[in-house]
């Protein structure tokens, strides 16, 4: 029963970690003013489509980007 209960703990932790990724790869992308509409409407798409794959390119793509 505890190793169910620690289980369920665990899970329900990783799913919190990444819904405030997720949040914050979307605020992010939508206050970037380097991307126009049609750069933030895509990234959006991807993050929602390919939520895991799509986190994982965006935070690819924005080390590359020089910072301001």
């Amino acid at each position: 029963m505890l190793a169910y209960e620690y289980g369920t703990l665990l899970v329900a932790a990783a799913v919190a970690l990444w819904l405030v990724l997720w949040v914050g790869v979307v605020i992010e992308v939508v206050r970037r003013r380097d991307l126009g509409i049609g750069g933030k409407a895509l990234w959006i798409v991807i993050v929602l489509v390919l939520p895991f794959i799509g986190l994982f390119v965006y935070a690819l793509f924005r080390a590359a980007r020089p910072a301001h």
